[in-house]
């Protein structure tokens, strides 16, 4: 897919091109491709004298119809067409083979200004472009095209992959625009309009493209000489008849470009609201969570949840004001179940390569979800919600699962090797709870990250499953009024497992269901996008980023008071052969992103039906930006099912157990960088099925 650069690149070759063909003398040609062409001047000169010799017996016709109507002429003579509506219409033309053809050259004059004033645009747009610190664009995310930048490199204007104007209207904004595409004086801007910013204008300097900065509207005046002085060369497009071109996405699709016959500009979009966004659900009263002095986010599951083989430890030093047992997030109480005493006091968060889960016999414990959780929060609130996490209010976080557990071995009354390791999570409740009592400080429990399914991925059926979710929901529901006395509910973040999602998928599709159906239970994230260890484990910063997934979505609960927000499947309906699948997004458009997510077939769908499965034949992601349409080799039949990432692996990708993955995301922007590497936070698609309705 060419970027917007190659594009700026091949027009910028085109120009000079143009230049040469236009400013060349008489006697001048050009290699083109290897091939020689006159010079303007010279096929002028070539083609004029033979053309006014006939110019003086020409028949005037007022419309085309007009000169069509008349039939034949009696001699060889040319006719010419002058008050046309059409405006390609007029010009002159001669009989040949049975019919009136318009000339490939008009009068010298006509010609010869229709070429100047198209070379003088075409500079006027270069240098306007240029001023446009295009060569300053540094956000590098590949479905954004850049019109215009700040001095900082950011996007002021640009055109997104659905070919929608990405428009920044903010005050600020507005001057950074204007300074852009002002500075040096480069653009002649005479129109008196102070809501129009110029991008180029003609040599009088009205504008022939522009910005309106009310309506966030691209705009311009384009006369016929200068759509016509577009090179079809510039760009190959389809599907775009009377259409000349400036800017094209990979499939030929006109982003910008000039209509032939009224020279108006097409594509312009308004971008007061380009997409429609879902508001976020707001949670009743018993889901808000108190604002407590100390607000106890615990982490609870199997061996992703506490860091096996996530070593080393990231976090080695204390970031923020957040609290954790003294002997790390992994601590256990001294007496009772676990490995790794430490419950009895308290510290700033930490990470560290203890375990207290399993036997000292040298496992690959390392960074936990912790400390993402934690900056992810302290971050995000502070920025977007002017929380101060330094006074008052603090977080107190820690991990209390145990690897190689099913869910049933982790409820109340659950057995393991251990014993009962439920016990682990009431432990640190109770703990946490005495600690914060022993400072003179509140507390509450807030919330529970569920990071388990690998256990029962194919030996528990999705309705069991289901039911040990409500169950365990519901102990820490008792857990939390027994310890605290309070009443609110506590809130249920879960991830969605990846090992063996291709195999079976009854757990990725019970945990979806089961936030979806609950108001206090909510999808943090999937991770077939996440860093992995080679058995399928998250290494150490998988660990660390799927902690920031959590963090973010207990900000969005505790904080904003609303339902979390995540990818969410709504309803897939089918008419022919075309399927249309669609989903609430946090942040649209969604994107089929083959570059940030690993390449899958089909980019993780599969439709199948009571015959089989049927072969996808085009996928794409439909202008309303929460839509996206596949297009099948058949009609579907009865029983017919959309499934995404359950079916194929992305190229690279750790297989643990028959695992799959997809290529479907939003559009967040939210970015965090570790060991110099940036990672993008956008939102993934979970795996998931939806029953096909047949229109």
């Amino acid at each position: 897919m060419k970027s917007f650069f190659d594009l700026v690149a091949q027009f910028q070759l085109q120009i000079d091109t143009l230049d040469s063909l236009l400013s060349g003398s008489e006697d001048e040609t050009v290699i083109i491709n290897g091939v020689e062409k006159s010079t303007l001047s010279k096929a002028v000169k070539d083609n004029f004298t033979a053309i006014k010799t006939m110019v003086n017996g020409r028949l005037p016709f007022k419309t085309k119809d007009e000169m069509i109507a008349s039939g034949e002429p009696s001699e060889s003579v040319l006719a010419e067409v002058w008050a046309d509506n059409t405006v390609k219409n007029n010009g002159l033309y001669g009989w040949d083979n049975g019919e009136w053809v318009p000339a490939k050259l008009d009068t010298y004059i006509a010609t010869y200004e229709m070429a100047d004033f198209s070379k003088q645009l075409s500079e006027r747009s270069t240098a306007s472009l240029a001023r446009s610190n295009l060569l300053n664009f540094k956000d590098t995310k590949a479905d954004i095209y850049p019109i215009a930048t700040d001095s900082n490199g950011v996007v002021l204007l640009g055109i997104d992959q659905n070919g929608r104007l990405i428009a920044d209207t903010a005050e600020s904004t507005k001057n950074d625009l204007n300074y852009a595409l002002h500075e040096n004086g480069e653009v002649n801007f005479t129109q008196v309009n102070p809501d129009i910013t110029p991008f180029c204008t003609d040599s009088f300097g009205k504008v022939i493209l522009g910005f309106d900065n009310k309506t966030g509207c691209l705009i311009g005046d384009i006369s016929k000489a200068y759509a016509n002085s577009v090179s079809n060369s510039l760009v190959k497009h389809k599907n775009a008849e009377g259409v000349k071109p400036i800017y094209t996405d990979a499939h030929g699709k006109v982003l910008l470009g000039f209509d032939e016959q009224t020279g108006d500009l097409i594509g312009s979009v308004k971008q007061s609201t380009p997409y429609q966004l879902t508001p976020a659900k707001a949670l009743p009263t018993i889901n808000q969570v108190p604002e407590s002095d100390w607000n106890h986010f615990a982490f609870y599951g199997q061996s992703l949840s506490v860091g096996i083989q996530s070593k080393p430890a990231l976090t080695t030093s204390a970031k923020y004001n957040t609290l954790t047992f003294e002997g790390g997030p992994k601590s256990t109480k001294e007496g009772s179940v676990g490995y790794n005493p430490g419950m009895n006091g308290y510290k700033l968060l930490v990470e560290d390569d203890l375990w207290g889960d399993l036997p000292p016999n040298g496992l690959n414990h390392g960074e936990t979800p912790c400390s993402g959780f934690s900056d992810a929060v302290v971050q995000l609130s502070a920025k977007h919600n002017g929380v101060d996490w330094d006074s008052g209010q603090q977080l107190f976080v820690n991990t209390a699962g145990r690897g190689s557990s099913s869910i049933f071995n982790l409820l109340p009354g659950g057995t393991s090797s251990d014993g009962e390791w439920w016990l682990n999570l009431r432990n640190s409740v109770e703990q946490a709870s005495l600690l914060a009592q022993s400072a003179g400080k509140t507390y509450s429990l807030n919330g529970v990250g569920w990071i388990q399914g690998e256990g029962n991925a194919v030996n528990s059926n999705y309705e069991a499953y289901k039911a040990a979710l409500k169950e365990l929901d519901g102990a820490i529901q008792d857990l939390s009024v027994s310890v605290t006395g309070k009443t609110h509910k506590v809130q249920f973040f879960c991830y969605q497992t990846f090992a063996r999602s291709g195999q079976a998928d009854q757990i990725p599709q019970a945990q979806l269901d089961f936030c979806n159906e609950n108001d206090n239970a909510h999808l943090a994230t999937p991770i077939y996008h996440l860093p992995l260890a080679h058995d399928g484990h998250f290494n150490n910063v998988g660990s660390y980023l799927v902690g920031r997934y959590f963090g973010r979505a207990y900000k969005h609960v505790a904080i904003d008071k609303v339902k979390a927000p995540y990818i969410k499947p709504i309803s897939a309906v089918c008419e022919g052969s075309k399927v249309i699948a669609t989903y609430e997004v946090p942040k649209p458009p969604l994107v089929i992103d083959y570059e940030g997510l690993a390449s899958t077939k089909d980019a993780g769908f599969k439709v199948i039906d009571s015959a089989g499965s049927l072969f996808i034949k085009e996928l794409k992601v439909l202008p309303t930006g929460n839509q996206v349409e596949l297009t099948l080799d058949r009609a579907i039949e009865e029983s017919a099912q959309l499934r995404y990432a359950f079916d194929y692996l992305g190229q690279g990708l750790i297989n643990y157990a028959i695992s799959a993955s997809g290529n479907l995301r939003d559009s967040e922007t939210e970015t965090v960088t570790l060991n110099n590497v940036e990672y993008r936070l956008f939102n993934v698609t979970p795996h998931h099925k939806l029953n096909i309705i047949k229109l």
